[in-house]
């Protein structure tokens, strides 16, 4: 492939994907004006789905008519996701900055599938940190795969199925207050607790099976995904240790994986093989030994777990709006080659 082309592969195993496309994509395409960016859509889906996170975080809701506008709007994401790429082939109007746009804000769009998870189930604290941790960095690692090995590949449940899931959580947390899962168990164990767990798993699975994929396609490459699930682990510990709280070690997760998610994708654009990020790497040393001094027994000073917060948005924050700027740069020009399984 030539510096100056991009190609695309895709392979979609979604179980609801073709019905969804066929029923709900493909009949309102030819309705979309043709003078319509296809990026334009992109960022309508984003804001409609930064919008039900904000909608939900800003109330305060338990329950009520929040919940049935965030999983209207968080539908309009999902329609806009698929729409786009169909709108865009339908008016020649497919690009490498489409497909840089769509998976750069895919890596926010599944940080807030995680937080209106959390929400619909009045998730406690600890299932806050490992849900809004697991679910951005499965996707960034879907991304390192497909940059070692240049097919974008989804498994069997994935966007539309955990959409529908959601939205019915949504809707029966809207009539029956988001503590109805906590409220309804099976042999002691509570719905709520189950299916925290069930999203833990399903998507740690996803998550190994993408990361051995990549492994076996470039050995040479595995190391570079090491400082990004180490840095989970070292959020995890210091969650656990009580050195960052919930909201704090969230907020470290979200800006380590939009830094590591978008960065793969300029890699990618540049032809280039990720490697270890030295800000992955300075960032566990900084919270392991923030976490370790805590562990002896030494008292923290007050707003540390804040502070932490605040230093990572800020760091990672800026990296990936700089790594955006220079993607946006390298797609200029790009000859797209699309290779699409099944879309």
């Amino acid at each position: 492939m030539s510096p100056g082309t991009l190609e695309y592969r895709v392979e979609d195993r979604s179980i609801l994907l073709p019905f969804y496309k066929r029923y709900l994509i493909e009949p309102a395409l030819p309705y979309i004006p043709a003078g319509v960016s296809p990026n334009a859509i992109t960022h309508a889906g984003h804001v409609a789905n930064l919008a039900a996170v904000a909608l939900l975080l800003g109330t305060g809701a338990t329950r009520g008519w929040p919940f049935v506008a965030a999983a209207a709007l968080m539908q309009l994401q999902v329609w806009c996701d698929n729409a786009d790429g169909g709108h865009a082939r339908r008016t020649h109007q497919c690009s490498p900055l489409g497909e840089f746009l769509d998976h750069g804000l895919d890596v926010l769009n599944v940080i807030y599938m995680g937080v209106l998870t959390c929400v619909a189930l009045g998730a406690t604290p600890g299932w806050w940190v490992a849900l809004t941790l697991v679910i951005p960095s499965a996707v960034a690692v879907t991304y390192w795969e497909q940059c070692v090995t240049g097919v974008f590949r989804l498994g069997l449940l994935n966007q539309i199925e955990s959409a529908v899931m959601l939205m019915g959580v949504l809707l029966a947390s809207a009539w029956l207050g988001n503590d109805f899962t906590a409220n309804l168990s099976v042999a002691g164990v509570s719905a709520r607790l189950a299916f925290c767990v069930w999203v833990f798993v399903q998507v740690s699975v996803g998550l190994v099976r993408s990361a051995v994929r990549g492994a076996r396609a470039a050995p040479s490459a595995t190391p570079a995904i090491a400082p990004l699930l180490a840095f989970d682990l070292a959020i995890a510990a210091a969650f656990c240790t009580g050195t960052l709280d919930a909201p704090s070690a969230v907020l470290i997760g979200v800006a380590k994986n939009t830094f590591a998610g978008v960065r793969t994708l300029v890699r990618r654009l540049g032809h280039e093989r990720p490697w270890v990020e030295p800000l992955l790497v300075g960032g566990i040393a900084l919270l392991a030994a923030v976490t370790a001094i805590k562990a002896a027994g030494v008292a923290l000073p007050e707003g540390t777990a804040r502070a932490l917060a605040a230093l990572a948005c800020g760091v990672y924050g800026v990296r990936a709006a700089l790594d955006a700027r220079v993607g946006v740069a390298r797609v200029q020009g790009m000859v797209a080659v699309v290779a699409a399984d099944g879309h």
